[in-house]
């Protein structure tokens, strides 16, 4: 959306006079370039301040995912008490199944134990619209750069062309 609002304001920028006021506040006119440049340095500074806003609450929900507090990893108490709980099972109800399984549960826990593995990640969906959204205002700086640029070498280009353009949709400006 925001590349079409801006790169339109880079098309029509043309039909743009500067107003009397400056023009007579000038010692002498200023280059055909120079609107061009001063819009294409608006608009990279506000598609920023726009990325940024949308990224602050992208950043602030990966920030509380990766600063929530990681499990304790596995003492020897706990380990202690699940040997215990396996051997129980079986010296009480002759259950090898459940010993089984609770052998299992203990090897689980301490293989998947440190706390720098098991902190939370950042979900995936979270890092592709940040990454998303970077590329998004990227490309619309790019393009309205190449536009002010296509625009400031040759300013009969793209107006004799969307002149044009207008005159066979029937629409005048």
């Amino acid at each position: 959306m925001w590349l079409v609002v801006f790169g339109s304001g880079a098309l029509l920028l043309h039909r743009v006079d500067l107003p009397v006021r400056w023009a007579a506040a000038l010692a002498k006119a200023p280059q055909p370039w120079v609107p061009y440049a001063l819009y294409f340095l608006l608009v990279a500074l506000l598609r920023l301040a726009i990325r940024d806003s949308r990224l602050r609450p992208l950043r602030k929900r990966a920030k509380a995912l990766a600063s929530q507090p990681a499990p304790a990893p596995l003492s020897p108490a706990d380990f202690g008490m699940g040997v215990g709980k396996g051997v129980a099972a079986v010296m009480l109800g002759g259950d090898f199944l459940g010993a089984i399984l609770a052998g299992l549960d203990l090897v689980v826990r301490w293989l998947g134990g440190s706390a720098e593995a098991s902190r939370r990640r950042v979900p995936a969906a979270v890092k592709q619209a940040m990454a998303r959204e970077r590329r998004a205002a990227v490309a619309c700086i790019l393009v309205v750069g190449l536009l002010c640029a296509s625009q400031a070498l040759e300013p009969d280009l793209l107006p004799s062309f969307t002149a044009q353009a207008l005159a066979l949709a029937g629409v005048g400006l």
